[in-house]
């Protein structure tokens, strides 16, 4: 075993790849309660519409924005790793707050206002240290192993999740069904604020800020607009990203209130549909990672979207009469996130050098999450003209989220032809002409 295999397997690089683990596991399972049903239930028990609460669902996309900061201010601080456990740690407080609102004696647009600026400001915090928190945690990590860590922490986040998200939907459901919603909000802010002491106890115990394999290099400016917007084959990878982000965000930030509203499920009820959609993205991510391996992210992400493309399409025909069909649109969804996330990340590895990876990653998911945003106004927009009672279409009752999803499937189809046709056919290329030459 030589010196680095020694370091790697020291007590606190163990300690700290440990408490990196139940970070991530302890940040997902706010995640969980401050999105789909549970958010839909807060904003509906503060008189929010159905188009405004898609709205605000979709406010994450917008809140990638904040990490183009992190590129100015990282060579400027000093501790990192202070600031990254102070901006987590307010950013889950305000989380936590969020559930606090419906005690305030205000009207319904000042609640409103209160929930849109806790989330963005939440996640604005998050955002504009993630990449830091990668690269920080990380450092603990032996980069031959990187993959197989990944892996191994998203399963326990995932199997952490399903168990949470059930209890808690129980839970919920138990207050409302003795008609006191009021202690089900108090006991969800109450929790959020005991996954927030757990998640700094687990920041704490990560040692400080390592270098050895992560040196403070910050190439030049020019080098990183040469290797990103004046890259044409990363360019593309952006538009990728656009048609993803805006397939996605069309529809899914107004699927948590058309699944306790209008389709009728409990939150448990749904708690247990995105265990069983969890249980399948499980399954499949190993295989899903392998097969990108063995074809190519570039065809790795052509399935995912064909994938996803499949899931809105189904979802087309979800309907109080047939609300089942929700469980398969939730799995094909969760699917397809098996492959879109890992490929989606590694796929720029393919035409950006390493050194420019992090600022490459952050332009990408601000340009995508921006687009996600404007589309999910847009969707609002349309769900507000249909009205929650939907239209009629020869003699059928067909609801807004029917029609976003019909629009979300062709622009993830799209997606699934532009890979093809601009993304693999000419990373293909580039391979024939390097090998001839």
């Amino acid at each position: 075993m030589d010196n680095s295999e020694t370091i790697y397997q020291s007590k606190e690089y163990l300690r700290s790849r440990t408490a990196y683990t139940l970070y991530c596991a302890f940040e997902y399972f706010i995640t969980l309660l401050i999105s789909d049903a549970f958010l839909a239930k807060l904003l509906k028990a503060i008189g929010v519409s159905d188009s405004v609460t898609g709205i605000i669902s979709s406010i994450i996309s917008f809140a990638f924005l904040f990490q183009l900061l992190s590129f100015f201010a990282a060579s400027r601080i000093k501790n990192a790793k202070s600031v990254i456990i102070a901006a987590n740690i307010g950013s889950q407080l305000l989380f936590a707050a969020m559930y606090l609102i419906p005690f305030a004696d205000a009207g319904v647009k000042l609640k409103t206002f209160f929930v849109i600026s806790c989330l963005v400001t939440g996640y604005a915090f998050s955002n504009f240290v993630a990449g830091m928190l990668f690269k920080w945690a990380n450092s603990y990590v032996d980069k031959s192993k990187r993959g197989i860590f990944s892996a191994y922490k998203e399963v326990i986040s995932l199997i952490g999740g399903m168990i949470f998200s059930l209890v808690m939907g129980v839970i919920v459901d138990s207050f409302d069904n003795s008609g006191n919603k009021s202690a089900g909000f108090l006991f969800l802010a109450v929790t959020v604020l005991v996954l927030t002491s757990f998640n700094f106890i687990c920041l704490m115990l990560i040692g400080g800020e390592n270098n050895r394999d992560n040196p403070k290099t910050n190439p030049p400016f020019g080098k990183i607009i040469a290797n990103t917007l004046k890259n044409r084959n990363f360019r593309r990878i952006v538009v990728l990203t656009i048609l993803q982000y805006t397939a996605l965000y069309t529809t899914i930030g107004f699927m948590g209130v058309y699944k306790i509203g209008i389709l009728g499920f409990s939150v448990a009820a749904v708690q247990i549909i995105n265990i069983v959609a969890n249980i399948c993205r499980a399954v499949v991510s190993a295989p899903f990672g392998r097969f990108s391996d063995r074809h190519s992210y570039a065809v790795g992400m052509k399935v995912a979207m064909g994938l996803l493309s499949a899931a809105f399409f189904i979802n087309i025909f979800s309907a109080p009469q047939t609300k089942w069909f929700v469980i398969i649109f939730s799995v094909l969804h969760c699917v397809s996130l098996a492959g879109s996330n890992q490929n989606s990340f590694n796929i720029v590895y393919d035409y950006v050098e390493n050194d420019c990876i992090v600022q490459a990653l952050a332009i990408k998911n601000c340009i995508g999450g921006v687009c996600g945003f404007l589309a999910s106004l847009i969707a609002s927009r349309l769900l507000a003209v249909i009205g929650e009672g939907g239209v009629n279409i020869f003699g059928l009752t067909v609801y807004g989220q029917q029609i976003l999803s019909a629009i979300s499937a062709a622009v993830a189809l799209s997606a699934v032809f532009y890979t093809k046709y601009k993304i693999e056919n000419n990373r293909s290329k580039e391979k024939n002409q390097n090998g001839q030459s």
